[in-house]
């Protein structure tokens, strides 16, 4: 049984690092002493959804769109990363003129995390067996080592542009990734897939030169 724990302890977090990095990017518009409670709030909740998802995992993987909307939903993330809403300073304290709500912030982990996680509940539940003991146990574990990494995360995106740059390149390739697993894209070629991650980032960063040029 501890075998089987540790197995999942270390898949999940293998298969879920880039989880933390878009986790902590959708807590970065909240004031910093509100950071930990959403992410603790949405960690419990994903919990849940993952043992739930986990469960139907191979019914998942063959729903057309799923991995589309997955995949547009963190374009939309790096979109508001980059986005010249705020001043950095304001940024790295916390600080906006529109602050984030708790709600909203924790509605984003959980999307988030349930989205990017469907190809790698397959994984889990192949390994867990038919053991709902070893399967809660060890996703406990490892999603709250996920999110505890995606608060640090965050702390270090708010205190240098360029880990915001590179924060949403990150998230727009593991997008185009999703988008491309989909069913409904079997066919196209993999090719495509850094084409299309290279004209996301340009469309990005052309969106947020004409906010620039605005203000």
């Amino acid at each position: 049984m501890a075998t089987k724990v540790l197995e999942i302890l270390i898949v999940n977090i293998v298969l879920s690092g880039d989880n933390a990095l878009v986790i902590g990017v959708t807590t970065l518009r909240l004031p910093v002493a509100r950071r930990r409670k959403a992410v603790m709030i949405g960690a419990a909740i994903s919990i849940i959804l993952r043992i739930w998802l986990t469960l139907f995992a191979g019914r998942l993987l063959t729903l057309p769109y799923l991995q589309v909307v997955g995949g547009i939903l963190l374009c939309y993330i790096a979109w508001t990363l980059i986005r010249p809403k705020e001043n950095h300073e304001d940024i790295a304290e916390g600080k906006q003129r529109q602050p984030q709500t708790l709600a909203g912030a924790i509605t984003a982990i959980v999307l988030a995390d349930v989205m990017m996680s469907v190809d790698n509940v397959v994984a889990l539940a192949g390994i867990a067996a038919g053991n709902e003991v070893v399967l809660v146990f060890g996703l406990i574990v490892s999603i709250a080592l996920i999110m505890f990494a995606s608060t640090l995360i965050a702390d270090l995106i708010s205190r240098s542009r360029i880990f915001m740059y590179i924060g949403a390149l990150i998230i727009v390739w593991v997008a185009g990734g999703m988008i491309a697993s989909d069913p409904l894209a079997a066919h196209v070629p993999h090719l495509l897939l850094p084409i299309v991650t290279m004209v996301t980032i340009g469309f990005l960063y052309g969106i947020r030169f004409v906010f620039r040029a605005s203000e």
